[in-house]
């Protein structure tokens, strides 16, 4: 069900990030079955988003784009391949603002790179007035993922500070 005025912001590393994302949802609407695009049709289908008659729509910018999010009312934040985002802290406290009181934020990342601001919100969840909830859901429980670990493998001395960091399950 596609809900009546919902707006999520897509926030990906590069604009060619976004732009990937943007194509994959475009395909996922198209590719629905025709009786419930019927019920969720679409008005508005561009590298800028999607939007729908009912008035929800997910738009979609970069972190590194001018003022991200800036003229947003938006009930959900998404932002995606979040390791590797320069001055993550700076760009996700200038997106907060568009996020209504009780909207959701979502931060992912792969293991395509991480950075400190990660591991300072996993510090942070200890203190007894922490607003955030921190879920680690581990790209390793997929198995397309699961590989033997060579014998002689030694991971890079950055990594190995990573997997020291408190909070880490």
């Amino acid at each position: 069900q596609l809900l009546d005025g919902y707006t999520v912001g897509i926030a990906a590393f590069k604009g060619t990030d976004a732009t990937n994302v943007y194509e994959n949802l475009s395909e996922m609407y198209h590719n629905q079955r025709e009786d419930w695009k019927k019920r969720a049709r679409l008005i508005s289908d561009n590298k800028d988003g999607l939007a729908w008659k009912n008035g929800s729509r997910i738009h979609m910018f970069s972190q590194g784009g001018r003022e991200p999010a800036r003229g947003y009312t938006l009930q959900m934040l998404h932002c995606t391949e979040y390791g590797k985002w320069v001055n993550p802290g700076e760009t996700l406290a200038a997106m907060l603002p568009a996020v209504v009181p009780d909207g959701d934020i979502i931060i992912e990342s792969t293991a395509g790179g991480f950075n400190d601001y990660e591991v300072k919100c996993r510090l942070a969840q200890t203190e007894p007035d922490y607003l955030w909830e921190l879920d680690f859901l581990p790209w390793y429980w997929a198995d397309e993922y699961k590989e033997p670990v060579p014998p002689t493998f030694q991971p890079p001395q950055e990594e190995v500070a990573h997997m020291r960091s408190p909070g880490l399950p």
